[in-house]
């Protein structure tokens, strides 16, 4: 019989992963918005997740975020893309990697597991609001009065056939997956999620699920400063929201610019772009839902994150507005 001695990977030298990049570039951001005299005076962002052009982005916002962060993002978006194109591409003697039509069936079933899984989540917490903390549990209150906006969301897949495909993806694709060499990013670890069985992780998915998952990521990333490496008090995060959405909505845009720059060209995501941005909020629905349930068992101060960010996607039709001073 033969079995696995070891595995050789290449080193990539590198100055840490995305995840590093990234919440510096936030701390930056933040310092930025103590020292702003006032607020920058544009118009505000759209709520609405959408690709950002750099060039439309106003100057006293790249001031503030840092073009690093930026250009960054747009620079993991193309990676993101890459890698997608690669793992789709025709592999004949490896049929396992082919690609298959993004069907009604498979819609269906999206949403049987997706809808599901919402209701047995929102269920539990309805039964745990008192042992969250105080901010996450004004957002999943938010959440439990409104969750018909959530099965709404997710009933778009029984109402529409999206085109794209179904494709093997990355599984786990978090900021920490990217290795930052200081001016590029080389993705990493492709078996997927190790919590899950092997053949789970080798299903086909649509590559949007790894698009959610980054962007996730990306919104997690803004919060670190308050949560994770202590560089502000918690007690600031309210304060700071305003800011966060501001950081978020401009890097979550120039990372999508990246990423459909080099997609749209590809029958791998929905077209058009509405339905693009219809599946991706899905996406990231069942993605939230997924982190605030292991959030509450692992590290409930965390809690906070996907509870704001299921808020924030509910509220998208919402008019955005720039702060209106420093905090």
């Amino acid at each position: 019989s033969y079995g696995t001695l070891g595995i050789l990977r290449g080193f990539v030298p590198n100055q840490g992963d995305a995840w590093a990049m990234m919440t510096d570039e936030v701390s930056k951001f933040y310092d930025s918005a103590l020292a702003a005299p006032e607020a920058p005076d544009q118009a505000a962002p759209p709520c609405e997740l959408r690709a950002m052009d750099l060039k439309s982005v106003p100057q006293q916002v790249v001031n503030l975020t840092g073009a690093v962060a930026l250009e960054m993002a747009v620079t993991l978006g193309r990676r993101t893309a890459e890698m997608h194109r690669a793992l789709a591409a025709p592999h004949p003697a490896v049929p396992a990697f082919s690609t298959e039509p993004f069907s009604k069936l498979h819609q269906r079933s999206l949403y049987q597991s997706m809808s599901g899984h919402a209701r047995k989540t929102l269920l539990r917490f309805s039964k745990k609001l008192r042992e969250l903390p105080q901010d996450a549990r004004e957002n999943t209150l938010f959440l439990l009065e409104n969750q018909q906006k959530i099965f709404r969301l997710m009933q778009k897949l029984t109402e529409k056939k999206f085109s794209g495909r179904k494709m093997r993806i990355h599984g786990n694709y978090i900021l920490e997956q990217a290795l930052f060499t200081g001016k590029e990013f080389a993705i990493k670890d492709f078996d997927g999620d190790l919590n899950k069985p092997p053949e789970e992780r080798r299903i086909k998915r649509s590559p949007l699920r790894d698009v959610a998952e980054m962007l996730l990521s990306i919104y997690y990333s803004a919060y670190a400063p308050f949560l994770f490496t202590g560089r502000r008090p918690r007690k600031e995060l309210e304060t700071f929201s305003r800011w966060t959405d501001l950081w978020y909505v401009h890097v979550s845009g120039a990372f999508l610019k990246g990423y459909l720059d080099l997609m749209r060209d590809t029958q791998l995501i929905p077209q058009p772009d509405e339905d693009f941005y219809q599946l991706l909020r899905i996406y990231l629905a069942d993605g939230a839902l997924s982190k605030l349930e292991s959030e509450a068992l692992l590290r409930p101060d965390w809690t906070v994150v996907p509870a704001s960010f299921l808020r924030r996607l509910m509220e998208s039709s919402r008019e955005c507005k720039m702060p209106e001073s420093r905090p």
